[in-house]
């Protein structure tokens, strides 16, 4: 931090230069210091050292991208880790109980969809629309039998999750993979 001399209103402008100079000397010397981290022209700032804060938030355009604070961190654009994810204290999937239909294609926002058999969304012949590559889906009937179109289904004729079944798949290449199933009938 800067250290300014003060000027008592007993000094005189004329005998006060000097200490106005060395004033304005040191403030310029601090300011260079901060510009050199803080660049206002590209708006970056640049540091070799720690940041510490309560909490931060990344945002553009009015829309948080990335939020920190002491007790979670929330990211409303896709995570990439170009390195192992290791978790260190379990993984919860996310779950949407008592889906009446099937996602659009390209629409799972959960891992886990609990189907109402019940619903008329799901009498006859349900359609598993297209997801996203690399994406797993697990649907879990509820109430009664569900049965999938196998159209998007590798190797697949028939395939039905009986109640309280459950059918996981992967999205690859334009079809789902089987990765478990459990209480299903799946006729190849």
């Amino acid at each position: 931090m800067a250290s300014i001399t003060t000027i008592l209103s007993t000094d005189s402008l004329a005998s006060s230069r000097i200490v106005l100079n060395g004033n304005f000397s040191a403030l310029n010397g601090e300011l260079n210091e901060v510009v050199s981290l803080l660049d206002p022209d590209l708006q970056t700032l640049s540091l070799t050292g720690n940041i510490s804060a309560s909490g931060i938030t990344l945002a553009a355009g009015g829309t948080t991208l990335f939020s920190v604070s002491s007790s979670e961190v929330i990211t409303t654009v896709p995570l990439k880790s170009q390195a192992a994810l290791i978790l260190e204290n379990g993984l919860r999937k996310s779950v949407i109980s008592g889906a009446t239909q099937m996602p659009p294609a390209n629409g799972y926002v959960a891992t886990t969809y609990i189907l109402d058999a019940t619903a008329s969304g799901f009498s006859g012949t349900v359609a598993v629309n297209a997801g996203d590559s690399g994406q797993d889906v697990t649907f879990i009937s509820s109430g009664g039998t569900v049965t999938l179109d196998p159209a998007n289904i590798a190797a697949a004729t028939a395939v039905s999750i009986q109640d309280n079944g459950a059918l996981t798949l992967r999205f690859y290449n334009n079809t789902w993979y089987v990765i478990s199933e459990f209480n299903c009938t799946i006729v190849l």
